[in-house]
């Protein structure tokens, strides 16, 4: 009795992993057996076709796994733990509907801000080591002078991209022409030589300083009224259709900014983060 009710039990057990193999299947849009209720019954299949069934299980899952659920790496440069809290903060409603693990890290020995043409200079072999290292599948650098991401590129054919560039693209799907908030004279000077290149300084309608800090213009209390009379001047007299904010750690100015401006406003981190998505989604690949 004993035996027999033992071997009921692991009936149930293999029918049941069984009928989980059907919907991994149906997952993996391959086509299941036309009549489920016969092949989930244990007692109509012999004991080695269920085996082998079941031994396909595993490979089945890590083909879902390697189609779906890839890394991403938000990668600030600096070094400041508040302005990568902000970048992981902005980027949280992606997280809540994509698959992908989106994890963020810092440079620890970069700058606490990237703020002049020599911050620049110092981080960008920084990011290219970084991502060479990592094991993520696509990778977003998360400052708005776009450090190292060229020469990333040519050292890798997995995704790469860049916050500026992603944000430039964003907004010209929203509006003919588009303004940037920038932190200051030396930004708005590196963000004008970016666009240039990418030959898309005619779709500028203005980049426009708040004179601040990384750490300040991360500061929503502080920056908030700045950063609002400077984009609204963009909307209003410079004519940009969308407004882009010009650093990493301003996503928290989003949601209040576009609701005053009534026009739509680019967090360049969400939009980069959003192309990864998407590349990892559509299996896009780099070529250097």
């Amino acid at each position: 009795m004993a035996e027999n009710r033992r071997h009921g039990k692991l009936e149930k057990s293999y029918a049941w992993l069984i009928h989980i193999s059907m919907i991994l299947r149906h997952l993996l849009n391959q086509q299941p057996p036309k009549r489920m209720k016969k092949h989930a019954s244990f007692k109509k299949l012999p004991i080695k076709i269920s085996v082998d069934i079941l031994q396909k299980i595993p490979d089945a899952r890590c083909g879902y796994r390697d189609r779906v659920l890839m890394k991403i790496l938000v990668l600030n440069p600096n070094s400041s733990a508040k302005v990568t809290e902000a970048i992981a903060a902005s980027i949280a409603p992606l997280q809540a509907v994509t698959k992908h693990m989106i994890v963020c890290d810092r440079l620890p020995d970069a700058p606490i801000g990237i703020e002049t043409d020599e911050d620049v200079a110092l981080v960008a072999p920084m990011v290219v080591d970084a991502i060479a290292a990592s094991d993520a599948d696509a990778f977003v650098v998360a400052c708005f002078s776009d450090p190292g991401v060229a020469a990333s590129r040519s050292a890798t054919n997995r995704p790469v991209v860049g916050i500026a560039e992603a944000a430039y693209y964003a907004a010209l799907q929203l509006a003919p022409r588009f303004g940037v908030v920038s932190l200051g004279a030396s930004s708005v000077a590196r963000h004008a030589a970016h666009i240039e290149r990418l030959g898309l300084t005619e779709r500028l309608a203005a980049d426009r300083a708040v004179n601040m800090s990384v750490a300040e213009a991360n500061d929503l209390s502080l920056a908030g009224a700045s950063v609002a009379r400077t984009a609204k001047v963009m909307a209003e007299t410079d004519g940009a259709g969308v407004v882009i904010l010009g650093c990493a750690g301003m996503g928290g100015h989003r949601p209040v900014l576009q609701q005053e401006l009534g026009v739509p406003v680019v967090d360049p981190v969400q939009a980069a983060v959003a192309a990864a998505i998407n590349a990892l989604d559509l299996q896009y690949f780099a070529k250097g």
